[in-house]
């Protein structure tokens, strides 16, 4: 699965699709997949979406969603938004109180859907937001 991943997230690499990782894609994946989790949406044999999160903390308080990507041909089909809601049950279920994540500014899509499930913008980091959601 891993290879699936390098391979959709190297098509995607470049921050017209709102995803840029300049230290190369295959060192970030092989961090991720050392201590992340992931959620993978399929299509057949195909990966069209995946998130991936860390919740290594071990007082619980705070994760970190690292990566969200769903295919160009396959977006505004509602896969981000399960992804979404699958990762943030996941945490809850965990007992995790907030979510934390960087986007670059002109991700209007990906803004977007995190506004949607509650996260808030707490930093302007130059080309980048934090955004936090807090536990209900």
């Amino acid at each position: 699965m891993i290879q699936k991943v390098i391979n959709l997230l190297s098509q995607h690499n470049t921050t017209g699709q709102g995803i840029y990782i300049p230290q190369g894609v295959i060192p970030y994946v092989q961090k991720l997949e050392s201590l992340a989790s992931f959620i993978y949406k399929m299509q057949g044999q195909d990966l069209v979406g995946f998130i991936a999160y860390y919740h290594n903390d071990p007082a619980k308080d705070l994760s970190f969603l690292s990566m969200l990507l769903v295919d160009e041909h396959y977006q505004s089909n509602g896969i981000g938004s399960w992804l979404m809601s699958r990762c943030i049950a996941h945490l809850d279920e965990d007992g995790f109180q907030r979510i934390q994540l960087e986007v670059l500014k002109d991700n209007g899509r990906a803004l977007h859907l995190y506004q949607k499930f509650g996260f808030k913008i707490l930093e302007d980091r130059d080309r980048l937001f934090l955004m936090e959601r807090c536990r209900n």
